[in-house]
């Protein structure tokens, strides 16, 4: 089963690329560039169409990438006959454009997937499924305030969403001993609750006793829909978070934070992309 994840990877990359070759193309074609051929993938050719125009659209035997040709690119050879300019006897402002154009469309693409992504998928809320009992008590549990079913939809006056899920949320929580303000809905209504960050000692499968700081509780996660005019309003914003966060992982690379040998290459990414799907 995981072969058939490994061909939904591969074609997840090729789109990525193809996506970012058609942008070269879309500005060569606007800015009169002369393009010589279009492919998909690399090696062998397996299917070519030419156009009337001379440009050829080719479909390669290898899926791990994909180019945009254009005619006398180097500059080696005399591309003023017969009124063709070469690549760099455009403009370099337009050759800018060009060359920007491959991750313009990726970013576009970006934001038309989340808002595919948050129309469909939604967001999802914490809902208590266990209460941890107290060791020394277990009469009693951790979470005092909280029950069985309750759906946390915020957290210290905050709304949980689409760009404020709980992981985020949980990534703000700092030291030992601390009150976090959770709204909840509880028989249909909304109530206010207090649970504390603390040492929770749970015994695991052995009879050990190990302990972690938490909230008491065990989540499952609910989904919740979002209609089609808050996906739109959203969309932006999350490929904006996604994109400061890839910057951020290259910023801790720069500064030393994350090991280079954390980088991982095409082998690796496809690999990862199977375990996610």
């Amino acid at each position: 089963m995981f072969v058939f994840f490994i061909i939904v990877a591969i074609a997840i990359l090729l789109l990525m690329v193809v996506i970012h070759e058609y942008g070269h193309y879309c500005a060569g074609k606007l800015l009169g560039f002369k393009i010589l051929e279009f492919s998909v993938g690399f090696g062998p050719k397996i299917l070519q169409r030419t156009l009337k125009n001379g440009e050829k659209f080719t479909l390669r035997m290898i899926p791990l990438g994909g180019y945009c040709a254009f005619f006398d690119e180097e500059g080696t050879g005399d591309g003023s006959q017969n009124g063709v300019k070469s690549f760099v006897q455009h403009s370099p402002l337009h050759r800018m454009i060009v060359f920007v154009s491959g991750a313009l469309f990726n970013f576009v693409s970006a934001i038309i997937f989340a808002l595919i992504f948050i129309f469909v998928s939604g967001y999802s809320v914490p809902v208590v499924n266990e209460l941890t009992p107290v060791l020394e008590n277990p009469n009693q549990n951790y979470a005092t305030e909280l029950k069985l079913n309750d759906i946390i939809v915020g957290v210290n006056d905050r709304e949980l969403g689409v760009m404020y899920t709980w992981n985020d949320a949980m990534n703000t929580v700092k030291g030992d001993n601390v009150d976090f303000y959770l709204t909840v809905v509880r028989d249909g209504n909304y109530e206010k609750i207090t649970v504390r960050r603390q040492e929770i000692s749970v015994l695991d499968e052995q009879n050990n006793v190990q302990t972690y700081q938490g909230f008491g509780f065990v989540p499952v996660y609910q989904k919740q829909s979002v209609n089609f005019f808050d996906a739109v309003a959203n969309c932006v914003p999350l490929t904006l978070k996604f994109s400061w966060m890839i910057l951020g992982a290259f910023g801790s690379m720069l500064t030393g934070q994350v090991p280079l040998t954390q980088m991982t290459g095409p082998i690796s990414t496809v690999t990862s992309i199977a375990s996610f799907a």
